[in-house]
């Protein structure tokens, strides 16, 4: 219980029902089990996610690539290249993505994005 005056810092929640396949719901709790956490738990983390990140990353011009595609076009690239590259992303598309994804660019903003 809260003492008077002092403001809890939970966020407040709602109960909600929503409806899951049986195979759906049995994949989530193994994904839960896995990682010693509650279905709920995972359920949050899982809408966090796609409210913070997925939803949006299209919009902000990210988009998945196998790892080792990237590998493979990065080591065509002489050092200079790659310098040129790093310095055009950090200058240009951090501020943009963290702008569209964060609203605004400072060092909190570009810590969450990283």
């Amino acid at each position: 219980m809260l003492k008077p005056g002092v403001a809890s810092t939970k966020p407040s929640t709602k109960g909600v029902t929503y409806r899951l396949s049986t195979e759906k719901l049995e994949r989530l709790r193994k994904a839960a089990d896995a990682r010693n956490i509650s279905p709920n738990t995972l359920f949050n983390q899982i809408i966090k996610a796609h409210l913070d990140w997925h939803s949006m990353a299209a919009h902000a011009k990210l988009y998945y690539l196998p790892k080792s595609f990237l590998v493979r076009l990065l080591n065509e690239l002489t050092n200079d290249e790659l310098n040129e590259l790093a310095r055009d992303v950090a200058k240009n598309v951090l501020v943009d993505i963290s702008l569209y994804l964060r609203g605004g660019f400072n060092l909190a903003s570009i810590s969450q994005i990283a």
